[in-house]
């Protein structure tokens, strides 16, 4: 059967469980002549001979279906495969073991699947592509498919809750002019027919307390709302939100309006109001945030007490504060450190300080704390809500403390608002809560994730070396450097003559001194050096005219040197330009838009010059030294643009004076080097992590993680997002690091501190229990089909647990993996294959790992390797790559100067 024959619709009249139902108890061997109608995708299929079974599966459930060989549907369930959506017409029977099943009289092909289904038996086990493919994810795991049975049954319940109390439900605009009712970052927008930029909302506050003022007097909203920030178990960009508005009511009122709300929406759900053990039931604790505080952190605290005495508590207690923050910010600092993942069962913490919430009415009996409630459940915060502020003289004011006034909302209030109460639910961990899951992604059927390879509209699929290798390879011109060798030699010669042979003359030996210099001009093809060797030959020939055996020679090399003129064609080498600010910005565009390899992004290191492409869609970045322009990572720009980058950036070097070195090139990448006439060496190999397979196995890791875990907290930020007393610490625990030794890195490391001016740029910092950090890692971002991160700073404190390093390498790709990151590029370990007891190598790396155990003891090259193999890393082969093998010596010294592992002397040092 094909899919062109079939149905456009098919009449069922039972699902399977109305078969289960109704047939309940039968008899093993029972036939009821009940003629039934069922469809739905067959997920197993078993061929007995003469009989074939299957396991249709629909929205109810499973029931068992059986054709045999007499009849005439048994020719249709021979073309059947897993997957496919079939009718079934037939006799409701049970089998010789009980197994309710409809003897098939027909079949019907409704669509055929024409991709396999994940596993029969182990089902789909990735967690990238349950949430990236979740169609799959719905058909293989039926634990999935209760989630989102929960999810829409909490959401009909909340709706029904409110509906039955009078509320009215409304929609509010998605774009709004300014982005208000919450402290969030915002997405932005443009509507091309006002030609002004929008912001997606991050709250439903503002417009549904305007339409309290419109009259009406109790509203609600379930909605999508987006805030662009940052991801992980308990936050997702876009989310859903239930906002409540009640007239003449106040925050006492919206409590017992949240314990009706989440206890009935459990029992819809579960059929219980205990879910993972805690009970949802009403009446739920209430207990103010300064008793919390006395609770858990010992002190007393209120939002009028002296600030210096705030900030003392906080000092004291390790907790981290910006300078701007009054004394009702640190409380709730000190709250959300000490207390907050304490709760555990359902609580309201009740009466927050009025710095912290510009929208709640100040509480009626202390003008410094406000009529709000946050509602914890499970560690973790539920909802929001409060008395909502009505004076629009009051409101004004904190909007103009915040920075921001949003004026069509005053003006609304300006016309009156009634005293109200005011509430917030996040839909989405509601239904973590209730379902019992630990991520927020579980219970959002489609969760934001980054496009795979050519997802999105327009985007080339990339091109690589391979697809060109059928070209020749480019040679490089010779001649130069045959003709330099041989003036050389005639040089040599000369001064040879007058020292040791029987001819004193000294002019022609002090030419021959000036052509062995030139040689290295000619070499390089150097125009200078072509005419002065033309000169100073011609001069040998003019002095030495008398003298056959110098004459004839030095008039062939005078013609071959003007006859080849069109080879010197290198001009003077020309100082490099300073990189301006135009340059930094084109680079940044491009490592932003085509940054797929993990150095790409250490290209913006603020030390690096660019050269782009005539047609500006590709870059290389570079440093020169010595005379070498010595390049660092891969090239950065769309693949199909990298052999045209190549040649145009060799070609530049040629005319410029300069011998081209790349350092770390993937060794994938090297039959685009070497049809350029380039020669490579192998150089080390890049331990890259796989975040979406990494696990514990390794003892070491798995001991290092327990052991620091139970001194420290782990978390991830944006740099940007990092305080200025973190930034501080941070930097003052790298100089502790270093120990005054100079600061190393080119290739892997953009250097300077934690300035939190990079807004790509993530921390992973673990802190001791008093909140002071005690490591830290900073990771710069590779994009593409396998997005991820690459280490940047590695650096904890000396005196840090033992094991520091290897749990913060473990938490954080173990947090990656959460946000839907691929992998974590770590160090780099030079001539790391070499090491391997199984290796196969040439002669030259035969010649390297003699080296290389030489180097060790120094250098640490084969402990780097050991220290990445814990976590079970894929290796990334690279290269040095150089224009002659002969260049390699001096290079591998410029670049070791340039990574900071020696120091070369410059003029006037």
């Amino acid at each position: 059967m094909t899919a062109l024959g079939t149905p456009t619709r098919y009449e069922r009249d039972h699902t399977a469980a109305d078969l289960h139902g109704r047939f309940a108890g039968l008899e093993p061997d029972a036939c009821t002549n009940v003629s039934v109608r069922v469809a739905g995708r067959l997920m197993l299929i078993r061929r007995h001979g003469g009989l074939v079974f299957a396991t249709l599966h629909d929205q109810t459930g499973d029931v068992q279906v059986m054709v045999s060989r007499a009849m005439d549907a048994f020719a249709d369930a021979e073309g059947l495969d897993r997957g496919d959506w079939i009718g079934v017409a037939g006799t409701v029977i049970t089998t010789h073991t009980g197994e309710l099943t409809v003897q098939a009289d027909e079949i019907r092909l409704l669509a055929k699947a024409h991709r396999a289904l994940p596993d029969k038996h182990r089902g789909l086990v990735d967690p990238e592509l349950r949430l990236r493919e979740r169609h799959l994810d719905l058909i293989a795991n039926p634990a999935t498919r209760h989630v989102f049975d929960v999810r829409s049954a909490v959401v009909s319940s909340v709706r029904s809750t409110l509906i039955e109390r009078g509320f009215t439900e409304v929609e509010t605009p998605v774009l709004e002019a300014s982005a208000g009712g919450a402290t969030a970052r915002p997405f932005t927008t443009h509507h091309n027919a006002l030609d002004t930029d929008f912001y997606l909302r991050i709250a439903l506050e503002l417009p549904l307390k305007r339409l309290v003022v419109g009259g009406f007097e109790r509203v609600f909203e379930i909605g999508r709302v987006f805030r662009n920030e940052g991801i992980d178990t308990s936050h997702n960009p876009e989310f859903t939100l239930l906002e409540a508005y009640q007239a003449f009511a106040d925050y006492e009122d919206m409590m017992e309006l949240v314990e009706t709300i989440v206890a009935r929406a459990a029992l819809a759900a579960t059929g219980s109001t205990r879910v993972g053990g805690i009970d949802l039931a009403p009446p739920w604790r209430r207990v103010t945030m300064a008793e919390l505080v006395a609770e858990h952190a010992g002190v007393a605290m209120h939002p009028s007490m002296p600030l210096a005495e705030a900030r003392a508590i906080c000092d004291e207690l390790g907790i981290l504060y910006e300078t701007g923050w009054g004394a009702g910010k640190l409380m709730a600092e000190v709250f959300e450190a000490t207390a907050e993942h304490t709760l555990i069962e359902p609580t309201f913490v009740l009466d927050h300080p009025r710095e912290i919430s510009p929208l709640a009415r100040a509480h009626r009996d202390d003008p410094h704390l406000t009529e709000r409630f946050e509602a914890f459940v499970g560690g973790r915060e539920l909802a929001n809500a409060y008395s909502e502020l009505n004076d629009p003289v009051d409101q004004r004011a904190r909007f103009e403390a915040e920075g921001f006034v949003d004026e069509s909302y005053v003006r609304a209030l300006e016309c009156g608002l009634p005293p109200t109460g005011g509430l917030g639910i996040g839909i989405d961990r509601l239904v973590m809560l209730i379902a019992d899951v630990p991520s927020i992604r579980d219970v959002i059927l489609f969760p934001a994730l980054r496009p795979e390879r050519g997802e999105v509209q327009g985007e080339p699929e990339p091109a690589t070396a391979l697809e060109v290798d059928a070209e020749p390879p480019i040679r490089r011109p010779r001649l130069p450097r045959v003709l330099g060798a041989v003036t050389g030699l005639a040089g040599a010669s000369l001064v040879a003559e007058h020292a040791f042979g029987s001819v004193d003359h000294v002019p022609t030996a002090v030419i021959g001194v000036l052509l062995v210099v030139l040689a290295t001009g000619l070499w390089a093809a150097r125009r200078r050096a072509w005419t002065a060797a033309v000169i100073l030959t011609a001069m040998i020939a003019a002095l030495r005219s008398s003298d056959p055996q110098v004459l004839f020679p030095a008039v062939a090399l005078l013609v071959t040197l003007v006859w080849h003129r069109r080879a010197f064609d290198v001009r003077r080498r020309r100082r490099a330009g300073a990189t301006t600010d135009a340059d930094r910005e084109r680079a940044r565009a491009l490592v932003l838009a085509h940054g797929t390899g993990t150095l790409d992004y250490f290209a913006l290191r603020p030390d690096k010059q660019y050269f782009f492409t005539r047609a500006g869609d590709a870059m290389l970045a570079y440093r020169t030294m010595a005379g070498h322009a010595l390049v660092s990572g891969d090239p950065v720009g769309p693949p199909e643009a990298h052999e045209r980058l190549l040649g145009e950036f060799l070609d530049h070097c040629r005319r410029h004076g300069r011998r081209a070195a790349f350092l770390g090139a993937r060794e994938a990448d090297l039959p685009l080097y070497r049809r350029h006439g380039l020669r490579s060496v192998y150089l080390g190999d890049e331990a890259v992590v796989r975040c979406d397979a990494f696990t514990l196995e390794n003892k070491s890791v798995r001991t290092a993680v327990n052991r620091v875990g139970r001194q420290c907290s782990f978390r991830l930020m944006r740099e940007v997002d990092a305080p200025e007393p973190l930034r501080d610490a941070l930097n003052a625990l790298r100089e502790r690091w270093r120990d005054g030794a100079q600061e190393r890195g080119f290739t892997m490391e953009l250097g300077g501190g934690v300035r939190g001016e990079d807004p790509e740029l993530l921390l992973a910092v673990a802190f001791a229990t008093n909140g002071r950090p005690l490591g830290f890692l900073r990771l710069v971002p590779c994009c593409g089909s396998e997005p991820g991160w690459s280490l940047d700073l590695m650096q904890h404190d000396p005196d840090a647990p033992n094991g520091m390093t290897e749990y913060l390498i473990a938490m954080t790709a173990t947090e990656l993996h959460g946000r839907g990151d691929k992998r974590l590029s770590l160090n780099f370990a030079t001539w790391g294959r070499l090491f391997a007891q199984d290796a196969r190598l040439s002669v030259p790396e035969r010649a390297q790992r003699r080296l290389a155990h030489v180097l060790n003891p120094y250098f640490q090259i084969e402990s780097l390797r050991d220290f990445n193999a814990k976590f079970d890393p894929e290796w990334v082969p690279r290269s040095i790559v150089v224009q002659d093998p002969e260049d390699l010596p001096w290079v591998g010294v410029l670049y070791a100067a340039v990574e900071g592992f020696i120091a070369l002397p410059r003029r006037g040092r």
